[in-house]
């Protein structure tokens, strides 16, 4: 299986899972001139990082609506 196939499969199987930041992050760094250039761990890093940052923002969002608070002020 070529490496575009397995990178189009874990992005697909991302997506399945719900996790379209990573899934995006995924498709995004291969893409990029630096994808070959970048460790195992650079790579989980920029991968799970926007995930992680999404979900932790929605999981704040939701508790100020849950208490009646704002998160802009107007």
């Amino acid at each position: 299986m070529k490496k575009l196939d397995r990178i189009n499969e874990l992005v697909d199987e991302l997506n399945e899972l719900k996790l379209g930041c990573m899934a995006a992050s995924l498709d995004a760094l291969y893409h990029s001139e630096t994808f070959d250039e970048l460790d195992a761990v650079s790579l989980l890093e920029q991968v799970i990082g926007p995930e992680y940052q999404n979900k932790t923002s929605q999981r704040f969002q939701n508790r100020l609506k849950r208490a009646h608070l704002s998160g802009s002020s107007k």
